[in-house]
């Protein structure tokens, strides 16, 4: 009989610092997960102050008329 089956490692017993060095950078990436919180998410204003800063802008250029501009101030603020 073959020695390497004696202990019951067979073929797969050289790759097995392999498996172990995977194992142990999966949980080094767990911990870094679970430690840094939750993702940040931007907060929800955000594209309407940057809707607001367009129209402003787009008013102060002559683009739109006042009329137009209050009434898509308006609508920016009721959403």
């Amino acid at each position: 009989m073959n020695d390497c089956f004696q202990f019951g490692w067979g073929w797969g017993w050289p790759f097995g610092w392999l498996i172990w060095f995977a194992f142990i950078i999966l949980v080094v990436l767990f911990i870094v997960r679970l430690t840094r919180g939750p993702v940040s998410q931007p907060p929800r204003d955000v594209g309407h102050d940057a809707a607001m800063t367009i129209l402003k802008e787009r008013y102060a250029r002559g683009e739109i008329s006042r009329e137009e501009y209050l009434e898509r101030k308006k609508t920016l603020e009721n959403e």
